[in-house]
C-alpha cells in the first residue's frame, strides 16, 4: 500500500492509483468493482509505458485520453468493454480532481464511446443478464425481475423497446 507521504512527494500515476483503490475499498465499493477498476487502471499504466503518455496525471490532455482509448481499442475488445474502460478511468480522474491532485479532468472534453443499446435500454448489467431465468421475464407487463443484482439486491427493471423487439 502506498502512503499519503509517498503520493504527495511523487504524485505519479502508480501511487495515485494505489491510493484511489484504497479509497474505493474504504468507501465500501464491492470487490468486483475494485477488481474491475484495478484492471482498467492497469491498462492505463501499460498505455503510459507503450504510448509515451505522461506519468503525471496533471499533464494529461484530451489528446492523451484519445491516445489511451485508441490503445484500448487496439487490443480488440468490444465497444462495451472500451466504454467500461473509459468510464472507469474517467471516474479515477474525477476522483483526482475532487482531491486536488489535478486541476482539470481531461476526460470532461471527450465524448462517451458509443455502444449497442439493446442491453442498455433495460438498465441490466451484463452479469444480471447472464443470471436471468426464463421465469424472470414478464413480457406481458414488460418487466424483468433481477434476483441477484449489484450488492445481491433484487429489483425490477422495465424492458426497453429495443430489448423487447430483440426478445
Amino acid at each position: 500500500m502506498t502512503t499519503v507521504a509517498a503520493v504527495e512527494q511523487r504524485q505519479d500515476l502508480t501511487s495515485l492509483i494505489d491510493l484511489y483503490l484504497t479509497s474505493c475499498r474504504i468507501e465500501g465499493k464491492s470487490p468486483n468493482t475494485i477488481r474491475s477498476y484495478r484492471e482498467s487502471l492497469g491498462i492505463l499504466l501499460r498505455a503510459v509505458q507503450h504510448e509515451g503518455l505522461p506519468q503525471n496525471p496533471g499533464s494529461f490532455t484530451a489528446a492523451h485520453v484519445y491516445q489511451f482509448l485508441g490503445h484500448v481499442a487496439d487490443t480488440g475488445v468490444s465497444p462495451v468493454t472500451q466504454w467500461r474502460r473509459q468510464r472507469e478511468t474517467r471516474t479515477f480522474f474525477s476522483w483526482l480532481l475532487r482531491h486536488d491532485f489535478i486541476s482539470s479532468n481531461p476526460f470532461a472534453k471527450v465524448k462517451n464511446i458509443k455502444v449497442p443499446n439493446t442491453l442498455l435500454d433495460t438498465g441490466l448489467r451484463a452479469g444480471e443478464l447472464a443470471a436471468l431465468q426464463l421465469e424472470d421475464i414478464d413480457l406481458q407487463n414488460e418487466r424483468i425481475q433481477v434476483r441477484h443484482g449489484k450488492g445481491n439486491r433484487q429489483r425490477v427493471v422495465r424492458i426497453g423497446d429495443e430489448a423487447g423487439r430483440a426478445l
